[in-house]
């Protein structure tokens, strides 16, 4: 110690293959529906005058609560049950399962959506369900799917 002063020095030295050990854990944690739910977030999930991309149809989905229009308002709330039964691995399965459930019946409001805001004058524009929405369904129907496999082979088990 000079002048009051101290410095830490910490030196720890990283192999690669450490790191890709961590990444491949972390990677392994990801449930693939949410690979299946965000490729959907880019492709056409309204198609109409012009395209809507999944990730546009989530942003302004929050208008349809303020609306209380249910088939704008209902599959916007669908995400963040996914998104509940997805990471909240301290819920049991069984309630996890009711969850994704009712987020899949709240997800299928969208094919009740016939227009959607286009501009902040309140114009809207017509448009029906595009590939977007089948793969994004198909993200809720896949953890229902791994959730139903994972609650059988607890009950063999």
């Amino acid at each position: 110690m000079h002048g009051g002063k101290q410095t830490l020095v910490c030196s720890r030295t990283v192999h690669s293959s450490t790191v890709t050990q961590h990444l491949k854990k972390g990677i392994k944690n990801i449930h693939p529906s949410i690979l299946v739910y965000f490729l959907a977030t880019i492709t056409p999930m309204f198609i109409g005058s012009w395209t809507l991309l999944g990730i546009f149809g989530l942003l302004i989905g929050w208008i349809g609560l303020l609306e209380l229009n249910p088939f704008i308002g209902l599959p916007w709330i669908s995400n963040l049950l996914y998104f509940i039964s997805l990471f909240s691995k301290n819920l049991k399965l069984d309630f996890r399962i009711g969850i994704t459930i009712t987020a899949i019946c709240f997800g299928l409001f969208a094919i009740g959506i016939r227009e959607v805001p286009e501009n902040e004058g309140g114009g809207t524009t017509s448009v029906y369900v595009g590939i977007g929405f089948v793969i994004w369904m198909s993200s809720f129907i896949y953890l229902l799917t791994d959730q139903i496999k994972e609650r059988k082979n607890k009950n063999v088990g």
